[in-house]
């Protein structure tokens, strides 16, 4: 009987210990936003500082493509800041930031075009439901949509005038935004509008 509850206790052991959090990788600077399109590439925002963090910014799109043991820094061709960045398949994704620039992907990631730029006074979120529909947010209760892959853009109410944080689909249908003041808006009908959810 002790060999068996020897052998159950190092057996929990042996799980527990593999499934902590470590620092794989220390990137130099500080992150916005992190996406994976599997289990091995993935992608992350961020801005590094100059000395006392000053002056300098380097603004930056890392990626990985080793489950994020090691990242690269990508070339976007931009000089904005990157908030947020999503990827509806493995190959096609797209950035927004500070700027109000939006920038899109192809071909995972291996090259950027600039698609819309200076609506709003900068975006924080960006999501897309597939590769048409797609939902950008901001400042003062801006939210805007795409039905032609972040090609243009129109603006829908969201009855609400504080900042938009961060977006989030479940399904074509059901969508949930975060706003700065705590309010949390959902929409069940794919953003055509949203409500205030209620605590």
């Amino acid at each position: 009987m002790n060999k068996y509850l020897i052998l159950l206790v190092i057996s929990f052991i042996g799980l527990t210990s593999s499934a902590q959090w470590r620092n794989i990788t220390p990137l130099p600077t500080e992150l916005y936003d992190l996406t994976f399109t599997d289990k091995y590439t993935g992608y992350a925002t961020g801005q590094s500082g100059a000395i006392g963090n000053c002056s300098g910014y380097e603004l930056s799109l890392f990626r990985t493509i080793d489950a994020g043991e090691n990242w690269i820094r990508m070339k976007t061709g931009t000089t904005g800041q990157i908030r947020s960045i999503h990827f509806a398949t493995q190959l096609i994704g797209w950035t927004a930031g500070a700027s109000s620039e939006i920038l899109k992907t192809t071909d995972d990631g291996a090259t950027w075009t600039q698609v819309s730029s200076g609506v709003g006074s900068g975006y924080n979120d960006i999501w897309f439901r597939d590769v048409n529909n797609g939902f950008v947010l901001g400042y003062n209760g801006m939210l805007r949509n795409s039905t032609n892959g972040g090609i243009t853009w129109q603006t829908i109410a969201s009855g609400v005038s504080t900042t938009l944080k961060r977006i989030y689909f479940y399904d074509n249908n059901l969508g949930f935004i975060v706003c700065s003041d705590g309010k949390l808006l959902k929409t069940t009908n794919g953003g055509t509008n949203c409500s205030i959810v209620n605590s």
